[in-house]
């Protein structure tokens, strides 16, 4: 019988990589303690991070340590330290932690993506600053946290809020900073949670994720975008539902970044069919300026306990903008928000149209409700999409009891103009087709030329 192996000390070993638009790295490297002989675990590029800790721990007979009686535990906990790994601090790439803004990740931890980052955010004295910067990036070389305190911007009310209209701007920098603020305070622990009480709500598979359940084959080789996508939860029930060419998150806040990303990875999935960046609030463009939004990339984008908490019209407007810009021609949206059948509580709710830029908290500290349906498709088809439809809640799924929320859910369905088969079509006809789709259009080209 094998000697009782030692208790497992493992002893972290941090390597700084750039997590926003995908893991070229390891997810992890840890040092495990096996009777005083080091031994890295560090599972390569794309592998299943599970199936590497089950074969690490075989390989090294590893069958009791860390409170654990057998191999299998051993490798639950070497997932679980891999994965805590690749969120802690140190794996970060660059976080800039601005005063009065939050937590930035920068893509690229140079010293000028760093420069650009803060320059992008009103820091107009970056480069006066840049030899203090490359002293404190290059201190991620020794381990240090890889976060740069950074000291607040110059206020400046007319620079420009990527998803913010002019007469907005002051108001919606106030309110993105403040969301940022009090989610990257609790970022760790949305992360470990990654509010997976939510995949109980019927009307998340009935409703919102409806269209992918429905006809799985109909998304394989498309792509999907999750729009503030928390630690990941949605990622990858996503990516188990169909054979997508890729599925991709955004967020306001660094931390949720990097856990979608883990998440993906500790789940098995390779770096390619994942990507994931920080947006910078009221668009989905990069928080660090490093890239616009998405531009006719995405067939299917959704967002679910997100919307809701939005108590700024302005802010859920910008980000309505760019997902437009981000469907395929003939795209769809999937979109979740709460529906209050009754009346508003003040300092609590929302109306819809109303914009509370100087909220004191967001998530359920004053969210939005609906109260009348017909606001959100005219919102909608202000932005540009067409043929919007709402559902409420589940009755309709065989349920009486709502499980999320004392409110019901409303899902939004908002498809993009157009037909995916004729985009990029620059004649007329292809134009009107984007427009006015192809039932109307074709009927015209049909129509008699009048004599002249």
């Amino acid at each position: 019988m094998r000697e009782a192996q030692p208790f497992m000390r493992l002893r972290l070993r941090l390597r700084a990589v750039a997590l926003l638009v995908a893991v070229s790295a390891a997810p992890c490297s840890i040092d495990v303690d096996i009777g005083g002989a080091m031994r890295s675990f560090a599972p390569p590029h794309g592998v299943n991070v599970s199936a590497a800790a089950v074969a690490f721990a075989a390989t090294h007979g590893l069958t009791e340590g860390a409170g654990c009686a057998d191999t299998e535990c051993v490798a639950a906990q070497l997932v679980r330290a891999c994965v805590g790994a690749s969120v802690a601090a140190g794996t970060r790439g660059l976080v800039l932690d601005v005063e009065g803004v939050g937590e930035i990740l920068v893509t690229r931890p140079t010293l000028a993506a760093a420069r650009e980052a803060l320059t992008f955010w009103g820091a107009s004295d970056a480069a006066a600053d840049a030899p203090e910067l490359a002293v404190r990036i290059a201190s991620l070389a020794r381990d240090a946290p890889a976060s740069v305190a950074w000291g607040a911007p110059e206020p400046d009310p007319m620079r420009p809020v990527p998803g913010c209209r002019g007469a907005f701007v002051d108001g919606c920098r106030r309110y993105v900073a403040m969301q940022r603020r009090q989610y990257d305070a609790g970022a760790a622990m949305l992360v470990a949670s990654n509010h997976r009480h939510h995949n109980f709500a019927p009307e998340y598979w009935g409703l919102l994720l409806r269209p992918v359940v429905t006809d799985p084959r109909l998304w394989r080789g498309k792509r999907a975008l999750d729009v503030a996508c928390g630690g990941g939860r949605n990622v990858l029930n996503l990516l188990r539902l169909a054979a997508w060419d890729r599925v991709d998150g955004c967020d306001l806040i660094a931390r949720h970044v990097e856990g979608t990303v883990a998440a993906a990875l500790a789940d098995g999935w390779d770096s390619a069919r994942v990507r994931a960046w920080q947006s910078a609030g009221a668009s989905l463009a990069a928080a660090d300026g490093s890239a616009p939004a998405p531009r006719d990339e995405y067939d299917f984008v959704m967002s679910a306990i997100a919307f809701q908490h939005i108590c700024v019209h302005e802010v859920r407007r910008g980000i309505l903008v760019d997902i437009l810009q981000a469907l395929v021609p003939g795209g769809l949206a999937s979109i979740q928000y709460v529906f209050r059948d009754g009346p508003l509580v003040p300092g609590q709710h929302a109306a819809y149209f109303d914009n509370v830029f100087d909220a004191k908290g967001t998530n359920s500290a004053h969210d939005v409700r609906i109260t009348d349906p017909a606001d959100v498709i005219a919102d909608l088809e202000d932005v540009g999409f067409v043929d919007v439809t709402v559902e409420v809640g589940a009755a309709n799924l065989g349920v009486t009891k709502i499980v999320s929320y004392p409110d019901q859910w409303l899902v939004v369905s908002a498809p993009k103009p157009g037909d995916a088969a004729i985009a990029g079509r620059e004649d007329a006809l292809g134009r009107c087709m984007l427009t006015r789709g192809a039932p109307e259009c074709l009927a015209r080209e049909r129509e008699p030329v009048p004599d002249a």
